[in-house]
Formats: structure tokens, C-alpha cells, sequence
């Protein structure tokens, strides 16, 4: 608990001095979902898009379901 203390204190710190800014994400943009909600197929393509993420599902026919998640290069030019 100790921990979470002293970050806040160093985040109050740094946002009063003008260090960096908060600001509003609405859940249509929070990438961050992709990590810590189920979501639907749909969503999920978007946001690992996003994240410059492939993500791919082999299924068999015994329904086993595979998952391959690939980090892809990010283009900075």
C-alpha cells in the first residue's frame, strides 16, 4: 500500500508543476480495454489495430481455440 502512496504523491507532484497533463479518454479510444476487458470480436480487431497488434484465432474441430499474437513493427515516418 505503501507504494501506491508514494506514486500518487509523485503524480500530484508532477501535475501541479505543470510536468504533463490528465486529460478525458473516452472508452470508444481507451486501447487500453484490449488488455483488460472481454470485448467483442469486432472491438477487439479495432483496438489491436490500434496497437499495431495481429491477432489471429485457428480454430479445429474439436473447438480447441489457438491464439498467435504478434507485435508488428511500428512506422514512425
Amino acid at each position: 500500500m505503501k507504494h501506491i502512496v508514494i506514486n500518487a504523491h509523485f503524480v500530484c507532484e508532477k501535475l501541479a508543476v505543470g510536468v504533463f497533463d490528465l486529460c478525458y479518454v473516452p472508452t470508444l479510444h481507451q486501447v487500453a480495454d484490449v488488455f483488460t476487458k472481454i470485448l467483442p470480436p469486432s472491438r477487439f480487431t479495432v483496438l489491436c489495430k490500434k496497437l499495431n497488434l495481429c491477432f489471429s484465432l485457428k480454430f479445429n474441430l474439436s473447438g480447441d481455440v489457438r491464439h498467435s499474437v504478434k507485435c508488428l513493427p511500428i512506422d514512425h515516418g
